[in-house]
């Protein structure tokens, strides 16, 4: 079927698909320049190193929140729908860990929790990194945002599994009162994955939003996050498809089979991330540097803010501003 379109519409399209091309490719080719896929596996390094102290101190926060008597198993499945590892593994490491822990006293406690921070270090000098940021904050602002972000992590899985006990209700009062495709396991495994998308776009626009070291819009990042949250969710369900029932990291690995596919999991949630963390930082580069755009004044003092932050960028050459007001000079002179 030939769409009888006017030569105005098919240039505007033809102008679209352009803009949209060059887009990703200066997305991907800043994504490789700026060593993101390096920055993904030292983020995931640093969380192989401090999930179960992370897993720890979240039971702890959590039952100190709560008054559930037994907040191990309700964390342990809330991490377990985010890792392409079971249950028992994530129960028996907590148990075989947790009797030292708590027995090690509440100094050797403070600094597990200090150095179970260095996950979102790497996370926060990978945003930064990825937004072209240079300048850091103040140490102890950073300390205290690295603490904040953990007790975010705590937060997020008492909701997440608050969230699982709610839909179970449901679930169970759905099926001795509507019955039918209600009670079906694909509408609830559906249910599920709108969650666990939700949930993942706030955790996605919160962490664009908060950690660069910059003042940045929430206009410019929700696409961002909302196309992050979508790959993590579709990524999650092609790898535990592929990875859990089969095991394939186990003929080759052995027992670190388990070890390797978890790293490999949190390696392609870091790369989702930090690719639309740059897809955001380049949107907004473009939004900021728009020479068309008749609202330079407050617009200007983000794009100030980044770019004073970033000063060695490797694309160089004057201030795009400065540019921009030298060609209007010109055009005014003529």
């Amino acid at each position: 079927m030939k769409l009888n379109l006017s030569p105005g519409k098919r240039r505007r399209i033809a102008i679209r698909t352009k803009e949209s091309f060059f887009f990703i490719r200066e997305v991907v080719n800043e994504f490789l320049t700026d060593n993101c896929p390096h920055l993904a596996a030292s983020v995931s390094y640093y969380v192989l190193l401090t999930i179960f102290p992370l897993t720890l101190a979240a039971i702890t926060i959590v039952g100190a929140i709560t008054s559930d008597p037994h907040p191990q198993n309700n964390v342990v499945q809330a991490i377990g729908d985010f890792l392409p590892v079971s249950d028992e593994v994530i129960s028996d490491t907590i148990g075989e860990v947790g009797d030292e822990w708590v027995a090690a006293g509440a100094i050797s406690i403070i600094l597990l929790i200090w150095g179970s921070m260095a996950v979102f270090s790497a996370l926060r000098k990978a945003l930064n990194a990825a937004w072209g940021i240079r300048t850091p904050r103040p140490f102890f602002m950073e300390r205290f945002l690295e603490l904040g972000m953990m007790l975010g992590v705590a937060l997020l899985l008492l909701v997440s599994f608050a969230i699982n006990a709610g839909v179970e209700v449901v679930r169970g009062a759905s099926d001795t009162t509507v019955g039918g495709f209600f009670s079906e396991d694909i509408f609830w495994n559906a249910v599920r994955i709108l969650i666990t998308t939700g949930l993942a776009f706030i955790t996605f626009i919160i962490l664009y939003r908060v950690i660069p070291n910059a003042r940045i819009r929430w206009g410019d990042i929700w696409g961002g996050a909302l196309i992050a949250a979508v790959g993590f969710v579709a990524a999650q369900q092609v790898f535990f498809w592929y990875v859990t029932p089969k095991e394939p990291y186990s003929v080759i690995y052995g027992s670190l089979g388990t070890i390797i596919a978890l790293m490999v999991w949190v390696y392609i949630s870091a790369v989702i991330l930090l690719f639309c963390a740059k897809l955001t930082a380049v949107h907004s580069r473009r939004r900021v540097f728009t020479p068309n755009t008749r609202t330079w004044t407050g617009r200007r003092k983000i794009g100030n803010r980044i770019e004073t932050n970033a000063p060695s960028r490797r694309f160089g050459g004057p201030d795009p501003f400065e540019t921009s007001s030298i060609s209007r000079n010109k055009r005014d002179d003529r």
